[in-house]
């Protein structure tokens, strides 16, 4: 009886391995397609001048300008560049406490910036650290009153 119910625990156990790979494996998927898709319209002129180039009154011609890339600040942590368009909710405890590592490194007045290069990079904050970082952000606020 034993064996039999470790060979179901075993068995569910490979199965919920198996899926979180699929729905992550899934998920980056989708994410390159959508980062492939950015990049091909990325500065097309064509893309912001549908009735410039065939109106008469344009005199100057037709040309959108290159975006330009804001510089992304990096505070030592290139190597969470790779949970970019992740949600908040899916780390998991040993993402979160890599998160919270550099959390913890950073001065008060440093943690609204990082927040910004996170955003940049397209990385979500994990929703276990959002209320922590919030409270750093307040704590600093009440240093420079």
């Amino acid at each position: 009886m034993i064996k039999i119910i470790g060979i179901f625990i075993a068995l569910g156990l490979v199965i919920w391995v198996l899926r979180r790979w699929a729905r992550r494996h899934g998920a980056i998927e989708e994410h390159v397609e959508d980062i492939k898709k950015d990049i091909e319209t990325w500065g097309n002129p064509s893309a912001g001048c549908s009735t410039c180039s065939s109106s008469t009154c344009c005199s100057s011609g037709c040309s959108t300008p290159t975006p330009k890339k804001k510089e992304v600040v990096y505070y030592d942590d290139e190597e969470l560049d790779r949970f970019a368009r992740r949600t908040s909710t899916d780390y998991t405890p040993e993402e979160v406490e890599e998160f919270r590592e550099i959390l913890t490194t950073l001065y008060p007045q440093e943690v609204n910036a990082w927040l910004k290069s996170l955003e940049q990079r397209f990385i979500n904050l994990p929703i276990a650290l959002q209320e922590e970082a919030h409270q750093l952000i307040e704590s600093a606020k009440e240093l420079q009153r």
